[in-house]
């Protein structure tokens, strides 16, 4: 079996309607790139909805606890982060910064399905 693939450009924000919509129904495995980032960018929460503009409601694993993606930022290298399991069962997602600093930063996001 071939995995098809596709990259999606983001761009981050706070707000969770301002965030790209990325469509998750054929997606069987996804990574975020991005570039430089502040130190204070450490986290992105991820809320999923029914319909790409319908409501998003936060992410959260069976056991209660958010499924947000934690990074490691730098100032000097990019950096290339796995989504969590809990994604593949989404129909539509997005990435939400939880700091200012990391609103405009651009990123891509790798598909495959």
């Amino acid at each position: 079996m071939t995995l098809l693939s596709r990259n999606v450009d983001i761009t981050l924000a706070t707000a969770t309607a301002a965030c790209t919509t990325l469509d998750m129904r054929d997606v069987t495995r996804a990574a975020v790139m991005f570039g430089t980032l502040s130190a204070n960018v450490t986290t992105l929460q991820l809320w999923a909805g029914l319909s790409a503009s319908g409501t998003f409601a936060r992410v959260y694993k069976a056991d209660g606890n958010a499924a947000d993606l934690t990074i490691t930022p730098s100032t000097s290298a990019g950096q290339v982060c796995s989504l969590p399991e809990q994604v593949y069962a989404t129909q539509f997602l997005r990435l939400v910064a939880t700091h200012g600093d990391a609103v405009g930063v651009p990123g891509t996001v790798m598909l495959k399905s």
